[in-house]
């Protein structure tokens, strides 16, 4: 199985502006790793399952799907085989990236480094 590099690179670079946002996220994740490794970790860890997902799978996806089989009484394995082979990377980086902004982990921090419990109980005491 030959893959042909010419659609690979026109697929590729049309989507050059969702790569370019891709990388940004993973250079502010490299760079506010010394402030917040968890947060810095998630977010670097889907990123990189975004690229491996948009770079590495058009190139396996085929052998995958060709390993398979090619008569036409499996086009329905392969199509739900192809979809999932994207869904479930797609879904557990989301799940990062969602976990990351709703902070899910129970640490609770204010811009100042405090819990929310000792910004409330200065802000009471202040009253």
């Amino acid at each position: 199985m030959q893959i042909d590099s010419g659609l690979y690179l026109f697929g590729l670079a049309g989507t050059v502006p969702l790569l370019a946002v891709w990388l940004a996220a993973a250079i502010v994740a490299f760079v506010r790793f010394d402030r917040d490794p968890r947060r810095s970790t998630m977010v670097l860890l889907a990123v990189g399952i975004f690229f491996l997902t948009r770079i590495v799978f058009p190139l396996i996806t085929p052998l995958v799907l060709n390993a398979i089989g090619g008569g036409i009484e499996e086009i329905q394995l392969r199509v739900l085989l192809n979809a999932l082979m994207y869904s479930v990377p797609g879904s557990i980086a989301y799940a990062l990236l969602i976990w990351t902004a709703l902070d899910l982990s129970g640490d609770r921090r204010s811009r100042a480094g405090e819990t929310t419990e000792d910004t409330w109980s200065t802000a009471t005491n202040r009253q």
